[in-house]
């Protein structure tokens, strides 16, 4: 086998583009995306590996292309303590995170290489995923799924409004410039053992501008094992993202104040967003007793959620207004009614 860290022949000077790939127990799909980081064309590339204590034959699936990649191999520590050792295994000016159950196109590296290098105030490229299944057949599906496009531009003014309302691909559809990551990483690992593309999300516009790729660039695959895809939500899920959000608001008021910029406020279940004060008006909703947020009501979610709808200004006022009027509807609708309203949410944003 091979120890901690082991370092293909190749990988000891710097290089254009970082591809770090994060697993945990995906052994069935690594090695093809492990392949797909490696047939990068036209781009200086180097491949990071962090095995995130895996108990299949994930490690084993590594010890075949251990010439050819950096291996880091972990406790199972989760995915943001993935990503912070895989950035510092990484030297690349530019970083993509690709989770294992994914894979890129072979010019994905060479395309945002380009982007980064035609903008230097660009610190994150998106690029929008085909849906592939268990297979990697194309589902003609995307990520995003249609109509939303992932934004591009200056996003400082909507994290400072409305955060969550902003359409940010997951992990494995974003590149990173290493200087933006040299500023926010290494993350805490804890609130991101799942999720860990919250924070950089939040965090990384904060400081500078988001370009979009004109084309896919990449797979994004659904097997029905996805640690994070689901197309329902489910009390247990709806609860751990209000957490979560709830951390991911503390650590982007704490980066903001670090920065200069103000507009947020100074209690983090104060943050104004459509989306994520749907997640709790939902949660409170369906248990009250079992609801993370321990200071809220019905009354304090609906005026958060009109609030919220009122900063919508990149909305015609139409949609604010279906905003505002579904809010109202599921804080007072009597609970077995609940589903009923619930289900329009993810049409209406």
């Amino acid at each position: 086998m091979f120890g901690e860290r082991s370092r293909g022949h190749h990988l000891s000077v710097t290089r254009e583009v970082s591809i770090v790939i994060t697993n945990h127990n995906y052994a069935e799909f690594l090695d093809e995306a492990i392949s797909s980081a490696l047939a990068q064309r036209n781009a200086d590339v180097e491949v990071i590996v962090v095995d995130d204590g895996s108990t299949d034959d994930s490690r084993r699936v590594i010890e075949r292309h251990v010439s050819n990649i950096t291996a880091v191999l972990t406790p199972n520590d989760g995915q943001g303590a993935a990503f912070n050792r895989g950035f510092a295994a990484s030297s690349g000016d530019v970083v993509i995170f690709l989770d294992a159950d994914d894979v890129l196109y072979d010019n994905a590296a060479e395309r945002v290489g380009a982007a980064f290098a035609a903008d230097p105030s660009t610190v994150r490229v998106q690029f929008v995923l085909d849906v592939v299944d268990a297979d990697g057949r194309p589902t003609g599906a995307t990520m995003p799924e249609r109509p939303k496009v992932p934004f591009a531009g200056d996003a400082r003014q909507r994290l400072l409004t409305c955060p969550d309302d902003i359409v940010w691909q997951p992990t494995s559809g974003n590149a990173f410039r290493r200087t933006a990551l040299n500023a926010v990483l290494p993350m805490p690992e804890a609130p991101f053992r799942l999720c860990a593309d919250y924070y950089l999300s939040n965090l990384v516009p904060l400081h500078g501008n988001v370009q979009l790729l004109d084309r896919p660039a990449g797979g994004y695959r659904v097997h029905g094992g996805n640690a994070h895809y689901a197309d329902g939500e489910r009390p247990e899920r709806l609860r751990a993202n209000v957490r979560r959000t709830h951390e991911t608001h503390r650590w982007l008021i704490a980066e903001s104040q670090r920065l200069g910029l103000s507009g947020l406020p100074p209690d983090p279940d104060d943050v104004r967003s459509v989306s994520s004060v749907a997640n709790r008006v939902l949660s409170y909703r369906i248990d009250p007793s079992d609801h993370p947020i321990l200071s809220d009501s019905a009354f304090r979610l609906l005026r958060l959620g009109l609030s919220s709808s009122a900063r919508r200004v990149d909305v015609p006022l139409a949609r604010r207004a279906m905003f505002a009027a579904w809010f109202v509807a599921v804080t007072t609708v009597p609970r077995r009614y609940l589903g009923v309203i619930a289900r329009p949410f993810a049409r209406l944003d």
